[in-house]
Order: C-alpha cells, then structure tokens, then sequence
C-alpha cells in the first residue's frame, strides 16, 4: 500500500516529523517497507524562463535559448542549446544548472559544446526528472509560474511517498483513511473528519439491478450521471496517482482509482449508453467468454460473479471491468457502482483466472459495509465537480448487512494480559479514536463496546485488549520474568526421548529433514502393510490427503529431489509421527534415516566404499544403545521386515516373540524405483514408543586401574549362523568379567570346508579386584569357546594369546 504525505494529511493534522511517522506506524503493526523523498534529487531544478530563441546554426533541430532563471531580470540570461520540438519564446519550463544530476537520465551534467555552439545548462522534460512520461517534449509551465523558484516545492513534486506492507487482518488500512485513523487514535495527531456530501439526483436513475447470488452481493448501489465531459483529471490527481505507480487514464477513471485508495472502497464506472437497463448480478454461465479492460479473454464457470445484463456479461464482480462497458474520453453518460461482495467469491474469481487488481485486493480481505453508501455520493461529488454532469437518484438491490459486534470488556483482564495498569479514560480515548461506539462504563468492572463497522477482525475481549495495547504502544509492555515453579523440568522423560534421538543422529553424521506428516494416497497404501489409510476430511493438497503410516517415504521423496540436482551421497533422519489404523486410529514417534551414495568423499589416500546394510544397521543399534537400551537383548529376525524393505537385505529388530521395536535393511528395488532413485537405499526405523527405557542417574565415571586383557578367537561354523547369534554367546560366557566381543573378520575360502566359514572375534576381560593371571585368563578363554560351541556349533580353529 502507498501514499504520500500530503495524503495523509488530508485526513491527519500532525506536526511529527516524516521519520517520527514512519517509527509510530511500524509501531503500531503498518510496517514501512520503504519511503522516497524526491526533494534532495529534485531541489536544484529551478523554474526558469525562455526570453528568446533562435534556431542552431550547424542543425536543423536545434534552437539556441537564451534562458532567464533569476526572478531578478537584470541577471545575465544563460544560454541553453535545445532540442526539444515544443520550445517558444517566453515559454516557461524547468532548468538545470551544470553540475546537476538527472535522474531520469542518471547522469550529471556537464559544460558542453553542441554543434560548435556552447550550452551551460539543460531545459528538462518530466521523464527527465523522473515525474512522468512526456509526449511533447520539455515541461511547458503555467504563465504565471514564478522565475527562479525551486520547480519542485512550487508545484508539489517534492511530496515524500511511503510504502507499508498491510497485514491480512486490516483490510481499512489499504485506504489512507484508515492508516491516518490509527495513527491520530495514537496520539500522534488529530484525526480529520471529511464531510460526506448530500447527492441530490435531478432525475430518476435509467437503470434497474437484481441481485440472484445475495450469498456472494448483500447490496448493490449505483446511480447515473449524465452530460459528463471526461477529460484528462487536474494535475493533483494525476500526480497523486503517478507517486503511487498508478498511470492516469481519464478523470472518471481516476477517480474511482483515487476513491478507492483514500477510502478502500472499491468502484466501477461505465458507460452508461453501452450496456442494457437492467443490471444483474448473478453467477456465471459454464462457458461464457468476458473480455476485460486488460484486453484478455477469460472463460467463466458458475464459480464467478459477474455484473451483466441481458444480453452480455459486463464485469467480473469485485475483480475487473469490461472492455466493451468501460469508460473512454467519449464518454458523455456514466453508469457509477457501489457494492459489496463476499470475500470468498472476489478470491475465488481472481486466483482462478489469475487476476490482480487493486480492488480485488481490498474485497476479499473485507470492505467497510457502510461506505457502500458514502463511497458511491464522494465519487459522485468528484465527478460532478471534474467532469461537471447531472446525479441521477441512486437506486439500491439488497440491504447493507450489519457487522457490529457488541463486547463487553473485564477491566482486570488488561491488566491480567498486558501487565499494564492502564486508566479507564485512556482506555476510553483509545476506542473511541478507533472508531469504537456505545462505549458504556461498569464502574471499576468492565466497558461495553461496539466494534466499528470496518472491522472485521475484533470479534472478542481479547481482540480489543490487544488493540488497546497496540495504541498503548508494545514498547512501553514492562519487562517481567516468567515465574517457574521449583523443581520445573521443561519434559518429561517421555518427551525428552525424541529430542535426545535428534541429537544422536546428528551427532552420527546425518541431517536432520522436517516433512508433512501428510502423504498421498497412493504412498499411504504402498507403505500400510494392507491396512485401512487414515483419510484427511479436508487435505491441503491431493499429494497430502492421507497421514503417512511411515517417515520413509517422506525421507525418499528428499531422496528423489536431492539426487535430481545430482546429489548422490546423502544421510538424513527425520523424527516424527507416524499413523496407523490396523483396529483404531494409533499415532507412534518413530525415528527413521537413510543412507545412501558413497560413505565418504573422494579421496585418492584410501579406497572409496559404497554404503550398505551393516552401516544402517550401526545406526539403528547406536541410537537404541545410547538412549538407553541394553543391546544384547535385542533380537534380529532377518523375516520380520515389511514389504517395502528388500527381503534378502533387512530384518525387524525384536523385544522377545513379539514386540517390534524397529527395522533396517536396503529398501526394495522396486520401492526405490517408485521413487525415481537410481542407486541403493538403506534406511531404518525404529518405534521410540515402544523402546523399554527407564530413567537413570548418571554417576560419575571410575576408571578400572586394573589391566584388562584382550584375546582373539577364531571358530569355524555353518555359513548360516549369524553373527550375533555368536557375539550373545561369547558375551554370556561370563558376565562378571566380559566387557565387549568384537567380531573383526569373517572368512569363506581355502581352509575352510564347504558350507562352514570362519568368524574371528576379539573378547576383552577386566578383572574386579586383582590382575589376571594365566591360570585366570585360560579359565575365562575356555568358558567362551565352550559357550560358542554350544549355541552355534561350531569349533574352535585357533587362539593368539
């Protein structure tokens, strides 16, 4: 939203200074995004005077003037070489000393010899002075326009412009009303109230309406004026509309653009001798074409509003007009309307059709229902008052809905939310320069108030108080400390287990990924295991209709997106919420990661390796480890995992016969392929909800002084036995003194019989009390051989000591 000071100060009488406004309207929620005051670059332009001319010598197209820019006419005149086509003699237009900077050309003008004659200045066109786009050459100023005064501050072109950014909830401050509104309601001025003029029309309006969609248009206003000369507008309003960004058309036009940036109250004007007598505001037919003023054609469907009459439609309601009904400069009968349409309905015409206009900004964030009325008799004044013309009677569909909310306001709940002991009066005094009416005290209880017509967004207490505290100013909220109960712990154990999750995989080396815990239809049912999908009633999206039964998916839909731009080698987690719905809705919290690529970058000192199932699988057992959970009592069943893992290179990791705790492995090829991934994918999950973990103390770490002792064994077996079906029996071969089993190599070749291999696995043994001796150790080393043997089968095939 923009405007310019001297806007503003039409509805706001202030002495602050341009930079102590801007302050108070970010202050006050209207942030100011950006501010241009043109009176530095513009001050040196003086206005100056052509006493004679006479043409160039060496060109054609040149004229030599003779330029007087002193009011003091016995100052030597200066002599100018121009080339401009609408130059005369006693012209007066804007000069340019050497030296000065040109804006529009952005450059800084020199001494110069044109063609061999000298020129010490520059006669300058608006487009030159960055004002506007000239068509006949340089500015040709007024006759009475004073010599030697600064050109800018004489007709107003040194008028600051600020920019705000408007957020959704303040539909009124998209009109300059509104904004100078809160800031007077502030106290950092007086408010300006305008006088509403009374219409009275000198005949009956030539048109009819009827209104067939009441839902979308609640009233619908309008009237004719006709006898119109619509002509260019004065210079006041073209250069209003140009500091703005807005072109000047015709004066009708402006104006409407004019109203409806003072007043947010959007308006349309057409000719009144192009459409039928009777207006229509309906929906549209399926099919019907409307060409609008942008020179487009746009097929409509029953989803859009439009204004039509019998025989054609003539706008599209709340969003843009007709080119075959708008206005021209042949205008001589205008036909001026004043309505108000639902929000939901402007939104849906413009985001369909892919139109952006300034009034469909203001209608589908809310539109003062009141200045349906007034809106329609200040543009009629305008036009009469610029065009000349005759009102007709307004005529009137439908009636002005009412949006007044009556609240009641406990006086101890400002206190309560703002920790501000603000008066009743003052409280008072802020309402009122809101617009609040029927403000009726509760001595030392409460006030009774009605919310302004223009407000859509207060609708409760707590909406009021928060208007209150924002004329109060945020700044002045004290500073107070939050009181924490003794003893407050910010989670329980519960929730501390998936932030301790985060933090282990990262500390892993992956990255973290944030997803939707929505997926689409199709990848809820691949990732269910047949179970009944959990349906959204109302998705944002149809890719996002279902809750995701597992973060997998999620995770390889990163996958998908990070190798399309070549990134291969990647490790992502996620921890997040899961849903399934096998008997009854159940929502778990699952930590999931993927590797995928190569395990490190290139580098010529070492040879590169390809991730694969044992690095997943580390992950998956370092992160239950380190939460807590004992590991020798985790069982793999290597036919446990779900389909979408592949079946040869995954397994479910088991708390007894029957609780899962999670899975690991490759995903299945075909999986991969669903997702467009062109190498292996190794990914694991594992349920946190289900981990059996228990709160500990941590206890200070006591160093063993005593030498433990490390032993390495090598035992051949069937190639079926898995290896931790080996490290568990060498681990419980004696508790007390076994503080890790490493396996270290694996083995199938020569040597070793068909269908065995050879495991070798490392065994250290701390002692409690004394160092081991000899006797000791051979003791503890026959207990694991013994222990091996009996769960696996096998034998030994050598020991290092």
């Amino acid at each position: 939203m923009k405007f310019t000071l001297s806007w503003l100060y039409e509805h706001l009488h202030t002495k602050k200074a341009l930079a102590d406004l801007m302050h108070h309207l970010t202050m006050l929620g209207i942030e100011v995004e950006s501010y241009d005051d043109p009176t530095p670059r513009l001050a040196p332009f003086l206005i100056a005077q052509i006493k004679s001319l006479e043409k160039h010598p060496n060109a054609d197209r040149l004229n030599v003037c003779n330029v007087q820019i002193s009011a003091d006419e016995s100052e030597p005149l200066v002599q100018v070489v121009c080339g401009a086509p609408n130059v005369y003699a006693g012209m007066k237009t804007v000069f340019a000393h050497i030296g000065t900077h040109i804006p529009g050309l952005d450059i800084t003008l020199k001494a110069g010899n044109i063609r061999g004659v000298a020129s010490n200045g520059m006669l300058c066109s608006l487009n030159e002075l960055s004002l506007g786009q000239d068509q006949d050459g340089i500015v040709d100023l007024p006759k009475d326009a004073p010599v030697g005064r600064p050109f800018a501050k004489t007709f107003g072109h040194d008028d600051p412009t600020i920019e705000v950014s408007i957020t959704p909830n303040r539909a009124d401050c998209f009109g300059v009303v509104g904004i100078a509104r809160d800031i007077a309601a502030a106290g950092f001025g007086e408010y300006i109230h305008k006088k509403i003029p009374v219409i009275n029309g000198v005949y009956p309006c030539s048109k009819t309406v009827r209104i067939e969609s009441k839902d979308d248009c609640p009233v619908y206003m309008g009237r004719t004026i006709r006898n119109v000369k619509n002509t260019q507008s004065p210079e006041w309003l073209q250069q209003r509309l140009r500091k703005i960004g807005l072109e000047p058309i015709s004066a009708i036009v402006d104006i409407t653009n004019y109203v409806c940036y003072d007043l947010c109250r959007p308006l349309h004007a057409f000719d009144a001798d192009t459409i039928g007598s009777n207006i229509i505001v309906r929906n549209a037919v399926s099919g019907e074409t409307f060409q609008g003023l942008n020179d487009k054609d746009y097929a409509l469907t029953d989803r859009h509003l439009v204004i039509a009459d019998e025989q054609n439609v003539l706008a599209l309601a709340g969003v843009l007009g007709g080119k075959a009904s708008g206005t021209t400069l042949d205008t001589t009968t205008v036909f001026l309307e004043s309505a108000l349409f639902h929000p939901t309905v402007v939104s849906t015409t413009g985001r369909e059709l892919n139109i952006h206009t300034d009034s469909r900004v203001r209608f589908e964030r809310g539109v003062d229902p009141e200045s349906v009325r007034f809106g329609l008799d200040i543009a009629t004044q305008m036009i009469v008052d610029i065009c000349g013309g005759e009102p007709s009677d307004s005529i009137m569909a439908g009636t002005v809905p009412t949006n007044l909310n009556e609240i009641r306001l406990e006086l101890a709940r400002v206190k309560l939310l703002t920790g501000l002991s603000i008066p009743t009066k003052v409280i008072e005094t802020y309402l009122t320069g809101l617009g609040f009416t029927n403000i009726q005290v509760v001595p030392g209880e409460a006030l009774k108030v009605t919310t302004p017509s223009w407000r859509f967004d207060i609708s409760n207490e707590h909406d009021v108080i928060e208007e209150i505290i924002r004329i109060h100013g945020y700044d002045n909220l004290p500073n107070t400390q939050l009181e924490m109960a003794p003893g407050f712990k910010p989670h329980s154990f519960a929730q501390s287990i998936p932030l301790k999750a985060k933090k282990i995989l990262a500390t892993l080396g992956l990255n973290e990924s944030i997803h939707y815990s929505f997926v689409s239809e199709k990848i809820a049912i691949q990732f269910n295991e047949g179970n009944p999908t959990i349906e959204l009633m109302n998705p944002i999206s149809q890719q996002l209709s279902h809750m995701r039964p597992s973060v997998l998916p999620s995770l390889l839909e990163t996958i998908q997106r990070n190798q399309a731009y070549q990134h291969k080698n990647l490790r992502i987690f996620e921890v997040g919420a899961v849903y399934h719905n096998a008997t009854k809705p159940i929502q778990e919290t699952v930590a999931a990661a993927i590797l995928t690529g190569d395990s490190g970058a290139v580098d010529w000192r070492k040879h590169q390796r390809t991730y694969d199932v044992f690095d997943i699988k580390a992950i998956a057992f370092q992160l239950m480890e380190r939460l807590g959970l004992k590991i020798e009592t985790v069982q793999i069943d290597s036919e446990g995992a779900p389909s979408w893992y592949h079946p040869g290179q995954s397994a479910a990791l088991k708390l007894g016969p029957k609780l899962v705790l999670g899975y690991f492995g490759r995903i299945h090829p075909t999986t991969e392929k669903s997702f467009e991934c062109d190498q292996p994918i190794f990914g694991c999950e594992i349920f946190l909800d289900r981990l059996p973990l228990k709160p500990t103390k941590h206890t200070a770490y006591r160093p063993n002084l005593l030498q433990a002792v490390e032993r390495d064994f090598a035992m051949i077996m069937d190639s079926d036995v898995p290896a931790a079906k080996l490290i568990k029996a060498a681990e419980g071969a004696d508790k007390e003194y076994i503080q890790t089993v490493r396996l270290f190599d694996v083995y199938v070749g020569k040597g070793v019989p068909e269908g065995k291999k050879s495991m070798a696995f490392s065994v250290t043994f701390v002692p409690k009390d004394t160092t081991f001796n000899d006797e000791q150790i051979q003791q503890l080393s026959q207990k694991v051989i013994a222990s091996v043997t009996k769960a696996t089968g096998g034998e030994l095939r050598g020991a290092s000591a």
